[in-house]
């Protein structure tokens, strides 16, 4: 029989080495005297209270600002999100899907030391691929993601505060497949993203079989279009990377088919918003402010 692992708030807790501590989010929280040991991010916005404070002083009535830097436009898009995401790792990089919570819209923030501690032992890629997840998780910048069919209405948000909705008149899922294929990352009105992902895209993606040398055509890989959308478009936009409409996008899309064991099959950049193919050991690459 095993201690149940969590404790205030749900959250889990770090046992190793007497430590005794909640990772609550992104910050610790120390039971014995009932504070955490990082500072709230958003302590500018609470001048009068401690940077240490919970909820607002406020537990009965008041819960604490979750970890919804990455958020589903619905509980079920939060859902599909980190299904898609999750379904990266596999065989010994199992273990890193246990990194990817949600609650309710958003992600949960992830500790350092939880990061560490799942990280380990894992493959080299397999946890840059987590940490740069991660990263788009606890950052301050907010990523929504909507993942729809065909058929499926846009949620109001994309079709009022985006360029394709508002501007282009896009309303559902197939608007955005007849003009964008399987998926699509923008700049939202309230200043963050918008990703949108396709389900049954009726759009393949040009690939290099890197065994033969050529040019084929697959049904997108979600999980794929996922990294390359909010990863390599999204994260790359709200950080002004050079790489963000371009490169970042197909080496995090390639990222995650060598995750998933299907890295015989890259993007090259071929075919991609009119932009020129990379060569093989660019699109090899990882963007660097994800090459941890």
């Amino acid at each position: 029989m095993t201690d149940h692992p969590y404790g205030f708030g749900g959250e889990e807790e770090t046992n190793e080495l007497d430590i005794n501590t909640i990772a609550y989010q992104w910050r610790e929280y120390d039971p014995a005297i009932g504070r955490f040991n990082k500072i709230d991010r958003f302590a500018e916005k609470y001048q009068n209270l401690s940077p240490y404070h919970y909820a607002g002083n406020n537990p009965i009535r008041l819960r604490d600002i979750k970890g919804d830097s990455v958020s589903g436009m619905s509980r079920k898009d939060a859902r599909k999100a980190r299904r898609l995401i999750r379904k990266n790792f596999k065989g010994k990089n199992k273990k890193l899907r246990r990194l990817f919570n949600t609650r309710g819209l958003g992600f949960k923030k992830v500790s350092d030391k939880k990061l560490a501690r799942l990280t380990k032992g894992t493959d080299k890629e397999a946890s840059k691929l987590a940490k740069a997840f991660i990263q788009a998780i606890n950052s301050d910048n907010m990523h929504r993601v909507e993942v729809v069919r065909r058929e499926d209405e846009l949620s109001s948000f994309t079709k009022e505060k985006t360029v394709p909705g508002l501007i282009l008149g896009a309303k559902t899922g197939a608007d955005i497949n007849k003009h964008h294929g399987g998926g699509l990352n923008v700049l939202d009105f309230d200043g963050g993203t918008v990703t949108i992902i396709i389900e049954n895209s009726l759009h393949s993606v040009p690939i290099i079989d890197t065994k033969t040398n050529t040019i084929v055509a697959m049904e997108s890989n979600l999980s794929s279009t996922l990294s390359h959308e909010l990863l390599g478009h999204g994260v790359g936009r709200m950080i002004g990377s050079s790489g963000a409409e371009h490169v970042d996008a197909i080496q995090m899309s390639n990222l995650s088919l060598r995750v998933q064991g299907v890295g015989r099959y890259q993007r090259n950049g071929h075919a991609h918003q009119e932009n020129g193919t990379l060569s093989s050991s660019t699109y090899s690459g990882i963007p660097t402010h994800f090459d941890f």
